[in-house]
C-alpha cells in the first residue's frame, strides 16, 4: 500500500512537527527512527520538518514517523492519518566496528557494499545513521530480523572483520556518544566520499566531560547538593545542636532533634564524599571480590537501622573471583547504597529486600529488589527522570535521586535499569562489563 496522504494532510503533519517539537527534539526523533543523516539538509526546524516528512514518504514509511509522533505527543489530531499509510516497523539500530584493511575503512560506501554482499543484505535497506573513525565505527539502521542476523554472523564468525552490537544492548554512555556523533558531527561528503568528522575516542572523551560537567552542575545547583542545600544542612546541624544543649530533660522532642541531626550530618557527609570523588574522579580496574568486600559491609546497616531484613545473594565463587571491572569504587558504592535506601523506603515497616550479585555473560550484575508496593506502570518508564520520581525518597533529602544515580553509573560506562516484572515488588539493577 502506497502512502496516500493528500497535500493538505502532509502540510498538517509538517505544521504539527513545527508547532509541537523543538529542533533538538526533531533531531532526536530522526535519530531514534534511524534516519540517514547525509540525506538531510536543514538549518531550522521548519526545514527539518519538511525534510523528515519527505524522507519517510519517499521510502513509503510514513507510518513509522506518524506512530512515533503520536506516541510522543498523545494529544493530537493525527491518528486518522494512520489509516492512509502502510504499517511500518521502525529500523533497528546496530553498531558496527570494522577491523577491515585501511583501504576499505577509508571509503565508507565501499565497506557498506562489502558488508551487504558478504552477509546477504540489500544496500538500499541499510540506513547510515552516524559514523566515527577509530578503526571504523558505524551506526546503521536495518529491519530488525536483518539486524539480529548481522549481529550473530559478525560475532560468531571468528575470521570476520567486524563486530556487531544492537544499539539497545550498548551501555548508556555508548548510546549517548552515538546520539552526539549523529547530531553534532554527521559525516561530510568530499570528492564523492563520505568522511567521518570525529574519532570515536575523541567523541567518548567529550561525552565523558559533558557528563562530568552535568553532574557537577547538578551537585552545585541542585537543592540538595548545591550552595543552598549545603547552607540548609549546615544550619540544621547548628540549630539542632543548640536545641539539644537547651533541652534539660530527655524526651521525644530531644530524640527527634538527635534523629534530624544525624540525618543532616549523613546528608552532608554523603554530598561531600560524592563531590570530592567526582572532582577527582578516578576509574580503575578493580577485582570483583574487592568490589564486594567494599560494598557489602555498608549496605546491611542501612536496612537494619530501619528494621528491614536484607538478604544477600552472592553467586557461588563470586566473592573470591579474580575477574575485574572498571569503575570508580567510591561512586559505585554510593550508587548501590542509594538503591538500597530506595528499596528500604519502598519496603515499608518490617519489610524485606534482597541484594544479589552475579555474572551474566560478560557482565557483572548487582540487583536490589524490594517487596513493597510496585511503582505504577504509568511512571515506570520515567523512574530515572527528575520529573518522574513520584516514589523517590531523595525528595525528602535522605538519599541520592534515581536520576543522579543513573548519571553516576553511566559516568563509569555502566548500565542501570528498572525491571517492574522481576518480582513481587520492584527490582533495580546495575551492570558493568567484565574485563
Amino acid at each position: 500500500m502506497e502512502s496516500n496522504l493528500q497535500s493538505v494532510e502532509r502540510a498538517q503533519l509538517r505544521d504539527f512537527l513545527v508547532n509541537h517539537f523543538g529542533q533538538d527534539e526533531l533531531e532526536l526523533l530522526a535519530f531514534d527512527l534511524g534516519v540517514d543523516y547525509e540525506l538531510l539538509s536543514y538549518h531550522n526546524k521548519q526545514k527539518l520538518s519538511l525534510e523528515l516528512v519527505a524522507y519517510f514518504e519517499r521510502r513509503n514509511r510514513l507510518g513509522c514517523l506518524l506512530n512515533e509522533v503520536i506516541c510522543r505527543r498523545p494529544l493530537n489530531n493525527l491518528t486518522h492519518l494512520l489509516e492512509k499509510v502502510p504499517a511500518c516497523a521502525p529500523l533497528t539500530k546496530i553498531q558496527i566496528i570494522s577491523h577491515a584493511s585501511p583501504e576499505i575503512s577509508e571509503e565508507i560506501e565501499t565497506f557498506l557494499e562489502y558488508l551487504a554482499q558478504k552477509h546477504g543484505l540489500s544496500r538500499e535497506e541499510m540506513s547510515l545513521i552516524a559514523v566515527a573513525q577509530g578503526s571504523l565505527y558505524l551506526l546503521l539502521g536495518l529491519p530488525e530480523a536483518k539486524a539480529r542476523a548481522l549481529q550473530n554472523s559478525g560475532n560468531e564468525s571468528v575470521g570476520d572483520t567486524f563486530e556487531a552490537t544492537v544499539f539497545a544492548s550498548l551501555s548508556g554512555r555508548s548510546r549517548n556518544i552515538w546520539r552526539m556523533v549523529a547530531l553534532e558531527w554527521p559525516p561530510v561528503l568530499s570528492q564523492n566520499k563520505l568522511l567521518p568528522r570525529i574519532t570515536w575516542q575523541k567523541a567518548a572523551e567529550i561525552q565523558r566531560l559533558k557528563e562530568k560537567d552535568e553532574l557537577l552542575r547538578r551537585l552545585v545547583a541542585g537543592n540538595r547538593f548545591g550552595a543552598h542545600g549545603t547552607r540548609t544542612t549546615l544550619a540544621a546541624l547548628s540549630g539542632y545542636a543548640q536545641l539539644l544543649s537547651l533541652t534539660a530533660v530527655p524526651g521525644d522532642k530531644q530524640a527527634s532533634y538527635i534523629d534530624k541531626l544525624v540525618q543532616a550530618s549523613d546528608d552532608l557527609s554523603e554530598s561531600l564524599t560524592i563531590l570530592h570523588s567526582l572532582i577527582g574522579a578516578r576509574e580503575e580496574v578493580v577485582a570483583i571480590q574487592s568490589v564486594l568486600q567494599y560494598l557489602l559491609p555498608d549496605v546491611t546497616p542501612i536496612a537494619e537501622q530501619s528494621g528491614i531484613q536484607l538478604d544477600l545473594d552472592v553467586a557461588a565463587g563470586l566473592s573470591t573471583s579474580q575477574q575485574h571491572i572498571r569503575c570508580n569504587l567510591v561512586l559505585l558504592a554510593q550508587s548501590v547504597r542509594a538503591l538500597v535506601r530506595q528499596a528500604v523506603f519502598r519496603a515499608g515497616e518490617n519489610g524485606r529486600i534482597q541484594l544479589s550479585a552475579s555474572l551474566e555473560g560478560n557482565q557483572f550484575v548487582i540487583q536490589v529488589q524490594d517487596e513493597g508496593e510496585p511503582i505504577p506502570a504509568e511512571i515506570a518508564d520515567a523512574v530515572f527522570e527528575p520529573q518522574g520520581q513520584v516514589h523517590d525518597p531523595a525528595q525528602a533529602g535522605n538519599s541520592l535521586s534515581l536520576a543522579l544515580v543513573k548519571m553516576l553509573i553511566e559516568q563509569m560506562d555502566g548500565n542501570i535499569w528498572f525491571d517492574p516484572g522481576a518480582g513481587p515488588g520492584n527490582t533495580f539493577g546495575v551492570s558493568f562489563p567484565v574485563s
